[in-house]
């Protein structure tokens, strides 16, 4: 069991930002199964209302007198991540919908790899979430785990991919986007790794 925020209000905003993540990458990939741009609009309004939901916190914490060192050194550590994730969601929802704007396929490989990645990131945001919910010891390894898995898998797909192209079994244009978009996953999943590590360290 990690220790306690000192206020409800710190566990329910950790809670709700990992939501959004989570609503984010859905509403990103249901975009992209279906190609459908519009809904790239509704994860772009997902991902502001992140924003000022993080700034709100981020300021509710600096006011917060009452905060000890260690628990202010952690959620301040945790808004970095956010920030970032914040960046990575913007990068992703650009690449969808420069892949559905132009009328990019990718393989039948790439695309099952592609919604691997995408459906593993959802999920470990939402482990994240019942994470701080209901602080269950067993959910860091889980998280530790998928994050572990779906980074190998982003740079095992990488390789194949690059063999792939070789064969000229997929279009050096498609490629671009696919290969911009596996380093997105990449750099979420990490993110979501040390903040994992944080919030453990903090126990």
């Amino acid at each position: 069991m990690f220790k306690t925020l000192s206020k409800s209000a710190h566990f329910n905003a950790l809670q709700q930002i990992m939501d959004y993540g989570s609503e984010i990458i859905q509403l990103t990939y249901d975009s992209y199964i279906n190609m459908e741009e519009n809904l790239l609009d509704h994860a772009e309004e997902k991902n502001r209302e992140l924003t000022v939901l993080a700034d709100q916190f981020h300021k509710q914490v600096k006011e917060d007198l009452d905060l000890e060192r260690e628990e202010y050194a952690f959620l301040l550590s945790f808004l970095v991540h956010v920030r970032k994730f914040k960046f990575d969601h913007d990068r992703l929802i650009n690449y969808t919908r420069l892949k559905i704007n132009n009328k990019i396929f990718f393989s039948s490989m790439a695309a099952a790899d592609m919604e691997n990645l995408f459906q593993g990131t959802k999920d470990v945001y939402t482990h994240l979430s019942e994470l701080v919910v209901n602080k269950n010891p067993v959910l860091f390894r889980q998280i530790f785990r998928e994050t572990d898995k779906y980074e190998l898998i982003s740079l095992r797909v990488g390789v194949e991919h690059e063999e792939r192209l070789l064969r000229g079994i997929c279009k050096p244009q498609a490629s671009t986007i696919y290969i911009q978009m596996l380093g997105v996953f990449e750099d979420i999943l990490w993110h979501l790794h040390a903040l994992t590590s944080e919030l453990k360290n903090f126990s």
